[in-house]
């Protein structure tokens, strides 16, 4: 039983009659002292007197039900432009103590895993969620699923690169997540509409559907969309290991979002720009986030117009790195100068027999 329901039985039918006011204080022989404060019921109200707001809150309420509502403390600022509308409601410290709850022990959000099922089984349940939101099933889809042998050991491919994924459609995608792991899903985000761009990304994170995100397109992105990539690329406790994108503008907004996530999570080892416009500001941002990683084994920054001047600052990288093992900043015009300072950090490095092993350096016309 709570507190406050032992106190009502301890006042018996008195409590009926009156509002009970119950503080917890613990003393210093960690016995719980339990003060009651006694008062009417009435109409809420404040004040805005010198003396400050007036903290005592009761609600009028016409049902006969219910005669006593319990009195709440709140912490209330008189300098808050809002005070008028907002309240919050404070505890005491030891309390808040007590009540420390680990919400992920509760399976709140937890995703217990895909099932085992068959390939006729997995095509049926497909037809049945289109079915159920008079969705046509797709026969690029249908394709795809049909070849699955093992839903489970993400040995799959899912190509959505020419496929539009309207907010309707969302459901479907998510219980084809619900259904199979994928090793490599293809996403082309020109094709996700409204709310998709945000949605499809924190379903692969939260389902834990996919080991390679490739991303293709062509637009100009917010960071909406690299938030949500971001999210994806989040979990620790995932199997996502490989980022691809491909084609698409970044700004350095972006990269930071992306970079943020990928710099906590040790499964995420490799990461690609190819033909990417990376708006890059003068001290290239993306050498601040390199230096504090501590994860990632590949970096391919392929065709992301480098120049001598980006070659000076990774360069910095390069001599502090331990864990990136392959560094490909092929069809870049870094230049003969850009090559020389690349190679010289490169011997320069300062860990011994770790480090960047491979590096490339092409030039494809």
């Amino acid at each position: 039983m709570d507190l406050v329901g032992r106190q009502q039985d301890r006042l018996g039918s008195f409590y009926e009659e009156t509002e009970v006011n119950t503080s917890l204080t613990y003393m210093d022989d960690g016995e719980l002292k339990q003060d009651v404060e006694l008062f009417q019921c009435g109409s809420a109200t404040e004040s805005d007197s010198e003396n400050g707001p007036d903290h005592n809150l009761s609600l009028e309420d016409d049902s006969e039900n219910v005669k006593c509502l319990e009195k709440a403390e709140l912490n209330f600022n008189p300098n808050d432009p809002t005070k008028h509308s907002k309240k919050r409601v404070s505890f005491n410290g030891c309390l808040t103590e007590e009540i420390n709850i680990d919400f992920r022990q509760l399976g709140f959000n937890c995703w217990s895993g895909v099932p085992k099922l068959t390939k006729d089984e997995l095509l049926s349940e497909y037809r049945t969620i289109c079915n159920q939101h008079h969705i046509d099933v797709e026969d690029e889809i249908l394709t795809q699923l049909s070849v699955v042998q093992n839903n489970c050991d993400f040995s799959v491919t899912l190509n959505l690169l020419d496929t539009k994924i309207t907010s309707e459609k969302l459901e479907i995608y998510e219980r084809i997540f619900q259904l199979v792991n994928f090793n490599k899903l293809f996403i082309n985000v020109d094709l996700l509409e409204n709310e998709a761009i945000i949605e499809i990304f924190h379903m692969v994170e939260y389902y834990n559907s996919v080991k390679e995100l490739i991303l293709y397109g062509n637009c100009v992105h917010d960071c909406d969309l690299w938030a949500s990539v971001a999210a994806a690329a989040s979990n620790s406790d995932n199997d996502l290991t490989n980022i691809s994108i491909n084609e698409l503008k970044i700004s350095d907004g972006g990269l930071m979002l992306m970079f943020d996530n990928i710099n906590e999570n040790p499964h995420i080892e490799v990461l690609r720009f190819n033909g990417c416009q990376l708006n890059f500001t003068p001290t290239f941002s993306i050498a601040t986030p390199l230096k504090n990683n501590q994860y990632l084994k590949e970096l391919h920054l392929c065709n992301v117009e480098l120049y001598y001047k980006e070659t000076t600052i990774l360069a910095v990288f390069i001599r502090d790195n331990y864990s990136l093992k392959v560094l490909n900043l092929s069809n870049n015009k870094v230049g003969d100068r850009g090559f020389k300072v690349l190679v010289k950090a490169l011997v320069e490095q300062a860990h011994n027999n770790i480090g960047i092993a491979a590096f490339w350096l092409l030039t494809i016309d």
